[in-house]
């Protein structure tokens, strides 16, 4: 498995910000990403552990979780940054109704009280930052990886005008209910 708690991090941030909707998840190092992305997806969303890897054996049709899978899920406890005020409808129904996260340490952050003025230059140093840590990540890759799906890979994320795009399966998982209402 070539995914880190930071890279899932980075593209749960992004999936839980409806300025970024709709997002199409693909990957270029196999569905196994894919679906470790979307456990942790289900995870954030209050799933039972069980449901999503269900869900993942079901979706992926493989026999059952790997054993890299099942310890990064079972270790990931990432920090995520929360919009309270504009959640998309599809996590907790657009609420936050709870004050601790059985599994993330949620920070909760007014964006009504932020100054997005200048928010396409964050987004811009953000999306630096990222495939700087993306450029790091590919020096410290064995060779044996096809370059050209490294390279694509780390490219990270790419601005359509309706769509963001993030680098992540090959294999169309069962997204339903994610999309922007």
């Amino acid at each position: 498995m070539t995914l880190t708690p930071d890279i899932v991090t980075y593209v749960l941030q992004l999936l839980i910000h409806p300025e970024n909707l709709p997002v199409y998840l693909h990957c270029v190092d196999g569905r196994l990403n894919t679906g470790v992305i979307v456990m942790s997806l289900r995870k954030l969303q209050g799933w039972s552990s069980s449901s999503y890897i269900n869900e993942f054996i079901r979706i992926l049709d493989v026999p059952d979780i790997g054993i890299e899978e099942n310890e990064f899920m079972e270790k990931y406890c990432p920090e995520i940054d929360l919009p309270f005020d504009s959640l998309p409808d599809w996590l907790w129904g657009g609420k936050v109704t709870f004050q601790k996260h059985p599994s993330f340490k949620i920070r909760h952050i007014n964006t009504l009280l932020v100054d997005n003025s200048n928010f396409k230059e964050q987004k811009m140093t953000e999306k630096e930052e990222y495939q700087k840590r993306m450029q790091e990540l590919l020096e410290d890759t064995p060779k044996e990886y096809a370059m050209s799906d490294i390279e694509n890979f780390s490219q990270g994320v790419f601005e359509r005008e309706d769509v963001t795009e993030i680098s992540m399966a090959i294999h169309a998982l069962d997204l339903e209910g994610l999309k922007k209402n």
